[in-house]
């Protein structure tokens, strides 16, 4: 193993020998397995450039070494970053690229994209097999506000822990894990997933979505969640954490601003976790788990809504606020709820009471017969619809009824036609009498 140490050249009076190196010079040198430090004093080129990698190889910087640019890892290259910060000032960039089934594992890395015009490209890209490992990874907000300020993954595997990202993350058949990380976007979804995604988040913030534009923080689907320990935030919207398309979801010990479930989608709300303002399901969606506790802070949503032969089965409900309704749900849906309360809720520290054997402190129970149950009227087929209205025409009074002459005349215009079948009549009963 052989260690490059890239730095300003440090020949001189007595040292007519370099014995440092040029980054580009180290990186096209160095052999599998070889190590690259960066000097702290290590100036860049000025040009903002890609650097390829297709061997493994450590780079590491001396002190969080700035590197204007960014590296595309490719060929089933095994690369270990540390201590670097990887910067562009151009739009359509990459500062991390990780394809071919190549691996990366990063510690302490920041990626930084200054343009403040053009396209944002993802920032770090990791597809077609390939795996990237994060470690105190800081990606920085991004000034042209595009809303596709992004860390991209597509069938690959990405894992990040221990860091801060004021991006969007957009998963397609891959696996993701997010854990003791804030993600934090405000332009889209802070978080898509879909095309079979697997996602875990452990200790996790997520803030984000745009509730104007209907975009959901939290995204999925066809793909499964799995969240523990974590936040979800996005006030005032009906659907926090949206899932659709079959999307599955596992929730435990975690604060989850609304969820919104569509189109077959399930979720496992355990029984440590607690919704702050409302859930709605629709279209053979089923909320299943243990306990829930749901705040219903007033959002201008029915704290449970529910329909399209939709399914929820808890042992209990517990709500920090009663109104008329809590819960409304169609009549085709399974409510498998054997007790629903209104718990003693403290508004100032914004948590539930519990008395000294740490049990909730219930306001009212029996809430079940609160519940407002509704039918929603379906459409009849025409051929029945016209079946319908012939017998409800059968079964009306008979009045006199009125010749075609009379029926035509009250008609409104076509006065030619009323003439010429005036004339056929006279005709006709001309010829009667002359037979």
């Amino acid at each position: 193993m052989t260690v490059f140490v890239v730095g300003p050249d440090d020949r001189g009076f007595f040292k007519k020998q370099r014995t440092t190196w040029e980054f580009e010079d180290a990186l096209n040198q160095a052999s599998d397995g070889d190590d690259i430090l960066i000097k702290r004093d290590y100036q860049f080129p000025l040009e903002d450039q890609n650097y390829v990698i297709s061997k493994s190889l450590n780079i590491s910087g001396e002190d969080n070494t700035f590197i204007l640019g960014g590296f595309i890892i490719k060929n089933g290259a095994r690369v270990k970053l540390n201590n670097l910060t990887l910067r562009h000032y151009r739009d359509k960039n990459n500062s991390l690229q990780v394809t071919n089934n190549s691996q990366l594992i990063a510690t302490h890395v920041s990626v930084v994209n200054d343009a403040t015009t053009g396209q944002n490209y993802p920032i770090i890209y990791v597809d077609d097999g390939a795996s990237a490992q994060f470690d105190d990874l800081y990606v920085k907000k991004d000034k042209m506000g595009d809303g596709a300020h992004r860390i991209y993954v597509e069938k690959g595997n990405l894992e990040i822990k221990n860091s801060t990202l004021n991006c969007k993350i957009i998963s397609i058949g891959a696996n993701l894990t997010l854990q003791n990380t804030t993600l934090s976007y405000g332009e889209s979804n802070a978080l898509n997933l879909s095309s079979n995604t697997v996602a875990t988040l452990q200790n996790v913030t997520v803030t984000g979505g745009v509730k104007e534009k209907d975009y959901p923080c939290i995204f999925s689907s066809e793909s499964t969640l799995n969240i523990t320990s974590s936040i979800i935030k996005e006030p005032n919207y009906s659907g926090a954490i949206y899932l659709q398309k079959a999307a599955q979801a596992k929730v435990e010990n975690s604060i989850i601003d609304s969820l919104y479930l569509y189109d077959q989608s399930k979720i496992d709300v355990g029984n440590t976790s607690r919704i702050v303002e409302s859930i709605t399901l629709e279209d053979h969606s089923a909320l299943t788990g243990e306990t829930l506790l749901l705040d219903g802070r007033d959002n201008g949503k029915i704290n449970i809504f529910a329909k399209g032969e939709s399914n929820i089965k808890l042992d209990w409900i517990g709500l920090a606020f009663e109104s008329s309704p809590n819960i409304k749900i169609e009549d085709n849906v399974t409510f498998n709820v054997p007790k629903v309360y209104v718990l003693k809720f403290d508004s100032t520290n914004d948590e539930y009471d519990l008395d000294e054997n740490n049990q909730y402190t219930i306001v009212k129970d029996n809430l079940q017969d609160d519940i407002e149950y509704f039918t929603t009227q379906k459409k009849e087929s025409n051929s029945k619809q016209a079946h319908k209205t012939e017998k409800d025409q059968k079964d009306l009074p008979k009045g006199p009824q009125k010749s075609g002459m009379q029926q035509l005349d009250e008609m409104i215009g076509l006065e030619t036609v009323k003439q010429q079948v005036k004339e056929f009549i006279a005709v006709t009963v001309l010829n009667k009498k002359r037979g």
